[in-house]
């Protein structure tokens, strides 16, 4: 009879090639919702009941949690989730969680302290981080008693204050959970040292921040916690960047890619891969990576990540001199600080970065409209190091090279303590463009070159500037033993690359392919792109296939970034 119904195309559509499984067609479903609808002898609340007891039976997960919240079962809903919330946390699902979570009411939540934990994880990483401190902060209270249990909600507690700003509180409180964690518990202490290792690294501890990051990397590989793993490795391989190591760098980052693929914890990676190729003056390189980084980021709705994306790709904007791109990206910020949590000291650097674009197009008095908004730190004066930085490069824009380079002087001692080697080579630069006589500025600008050549620092110098440019050719002319190196500097000065144009497709994409590439930009994977569609799964991965043919790009996230570029989604 099915196999009738089938051939026939009644009623009924076909879930897989083996025909084992169907669903009624998309017409009969909705006939029978309008009979039901008029229907005054059915339970329609009984039937989400029992169509969620069969799906939760058979595997189900979303479909038996989706009938649980439609039948209003809160029990029933929070059990089921429950009992997949953390696993869902360590694979980065956290729209789908908190989308499940905000139907149901508080009491029903917060009597289940590791549903609740997990609530709160879920709304910190999204950034909602006075949301997420108030879940977690319930699930310390219910803790209590249950030391093993009340250390894995202040691991929650150390991440939120550390994605809220609060780095020494959340070193305090990471240290009370170190105590109360069992030893053998991997997966907790391998969160925990995330968040001690951003704390760390917030604070310009760079040798602590490491060895936290290692700790984790290590940890998560018992703990079977790739999220973990994949985080606390494009960590590292930010904070040998900071180190001046960027080959280093960059095999970690490529390694983090290698293991992650496309999945959203890969999403720091190629952002801090982005930055590398953008000092590398390899601007549509990094402009790729740096897409794939951000809508990877969006997935997750991670902020933090794509707060960096953004300022990454305003710096790839400025030195192609597209500065309407840059507006529009500057814009994406100011969205995302409305829907986000971001701590003072990235709308620090933010506010420093927009000084730094007024200086580069001349507008001065623009320039000193953001330097009064930047507020420093006394906590942690390394962390500042950026605004600093371009408030004494103002203080040079300004005429005033007594002021900026006391100023200048006073960040490379302030960075080279701290061991930011890879700041150095701009901080030397800048010394060399506001030192008093000729020698000495020819010996700031040897010392950034010997920095700088080993690991191929450019945009450090050709973001400052043709006064950089008449200085290096200064140099060039009385001899150098980086004489290569300032060449290919000043080549590159004279040759910077322009943006490139992007082209229409050569073959438009259909209408069933659109389709599928709108619900890729949402998120979905292939077997719920099935469902949602009513096809098999070798069908969407056709026409995945064939979209990413027709766009000329590799992965999934590529295709989406491209789309949107064309405005085909």
């Amino acid at each position: 009879m099915l196999r009738t119904l089938e051939q026939n195309n009644l009623f009924i559509t076909p879930l897989a090639p083996a025909r084992r499984w169907y669903r009624y067609h998309r017409l009969f479903a909705d006939l029978l919702r309008q009979r039901l609808e008029a229907s005054d002898s059915l339970d329609e609340a009984w039937l989400h009941r029992t169509a969620s007891a069969w799906f939760a039976g058979q595997g189900y997960l979303p479909e038996a949690i989706q009938h649980s919240l439609a039948a209003k079962d809160w029990e029933q809903a929070a059990d089921l989730i429950a009992s997949h919330s953390t696993s869902m946390l360590r694979h980065a699902e956290l729209p789908t969680l908190i989308g499940w979570l905000q139907y149901l009411p508080d009491e029903v939540i917060c009597k289940r302290t590791m549903l609740c934990r997990d609530y709160g994880w879920a709304l910190t990483l999204t950034g909602q981080i006075n949301a997420g401190r108030t879940y977690l902060q319930r699930a310390e209270h219910s803790a209590q008693g249950n030391d093993s249990l009340l250390g894995e909600v202040l691991v929650g507690q150390a991440y939120n204050l550390r994605a809220g700003g609060d780095n020494q509180a959340a070193i305090d409180v990471g240290r009370r959970a170190q105590s109360l964690l069992p030893t053998e518990d991997a997966l907790s202490r391998g969160l925990l040292g995330l968040a001690l290792g951003m704390a760390h690294l917030h604070l310009g501890q760079l040798h602590e921040a490491e060895q936290a990051f290692q700790d984790t990397n290590h940890a998560a590989q018992l703990s079977d916690n790739p999220y973990a793993r994949l985080t606390a490795l494009a960590y590292l391989g930010g904070i040998q960047a900071d180190f001046g190591r960027l080959r280093q760098a960059e095999a970690i980052c490529k390694q983090v890619i290698q293991m992650g693929g496309q999945s959203p914890p890969a999403a720091a990676a190629y952002i801090e891969l982005g930055g590398l190729l953008r000092e590398w003056n390899e601007l549509e390189r990094a402009r790729e990576h740096l897409q794939t980084g951000l809508q990877l980021a969006r997935i997750t709705g991670n902020t933090a990540i794509q707060f960096d994306g953004y300022v990454n790709l305003v710096l790839i904007q400025q030195a192609a001199g597209e500065y309407d791109a840059v507006q529009e990206t500057l814009r994406s910020i100011d969205e995302l600080k409305t829907n986000a949590d971001i701590p003072r000291h990235a709308l620090t650097s933010l506010a420093a970065l927009q000084l730094m674009i007024a200086l580069a197009q001349g507008d001065l008095k623009a320039a000193e409209t953001w330097a009064a908004q930047i507020s420093l730190s006394d906590e942690a004066p390394i962390i500042d190091y950026y605004p600093r930085l371009k408030l004494a490069h103002l203080q040079y824009a300004q005429g005033d090279n007594i002021a900026a380079a006391r100023g200048f002087a006073g960040i490379a001692a302030l960075v080279s303590e701290a061991g930011y080697e890879g700041a150095l080579v701009e901080v030397r630069a800048l010394q060399a463009l506001a030192a008093p006589t000729l020698a000495e500025a020819l010996g700031f600008l040897e010392d950034a070159l010997r920095r700088g050549e080993p690991e191929g620092y450019m945009r450090s110098f050709l973001d400052l500037g043709e006064p950089l440019r008449l200085l290096l050719e200064r140099m060039k002319s009385e001899g150098s033993e980086w004489k290569n190196y300032i060449l290919r500097l000043l080549a590159a000065f004279d040759g910077t690359p322009a943006p490139i144009p992007r082209q229409p497709l050569i073959e438009p994409l259909s209408e069933r392919e659109l389709e599928v590439l709108r619900l890729l930009a949402q998120g979905y994977s292939n077997q719920e792109i099935a469902r949602k569609l009513v096809v098999t799964v070798g069908t969407v991965k056709t026409h995945v296939h064939n979209t990413l043919g027709k766009l000329g790009v590799s992965s999934r996230a590529q295709a989406v970034v491209r789309a949107r570029e064309l405005k085909s989604i």
